[in-house]
């Protein structure tokens, strides 16, 4: 298997919240960003957020999906304050793209290269 492959794996199993037992659950905990009239084409920003259960690891998970050819700069005011970061796993990628992902808190705002999925999280309070 692909390195990158085993990334997102790892990345899947570091967190219980990508793998809510329940269709109620995905419900409460997830939510997608980059909707509306004013989107982004070829981007996926999806949030998932504990809201005070317990899925070990992380309270807060945001993923990014850029499937665009150039650089994308997303802000969100929902993203304002949260402590996130480039997953672990990724900060260690083989992908010198993917390692070069940031989140900025006071702004709300990620920056994921062209053709790359970048995965933020804050730990658990």
């Amino acid at each position: 298997l692909g390195s990158a492959f085993r990334e997102l794996m790892e990345i899947r199993y570091s967190s219980g919240l990508f793998r809510m037992p329940t269709f109620e659950q995905v419900q409460q905990n997830l939510s997608f960003l980059n909707t509306g009239q004013s989107q982004t084409p070829g981007l996926i920003v999806m949030k998932l957020d504990a809201n005070g259960r317990n899925y070990g690891g992380y309270k807060h998970i945001l993923v990014v999906f850029n499937a665009t050819n150039r650089q994308v700069v997303f802000s969100d005011s929902s993203l304002q304050a949260l402590h996130l970061h480039l997953h672990p796993v990724q900060q260690l990628s083989n992908d010198a793209l993917t390692r070069q992902s940031t989140f900025d808190s006071k702004a709300g705002t990620v920056t994921v290269a062209a053709l790359t999925t970048a995965v933020f999280v804050s730990e658990a309070e």
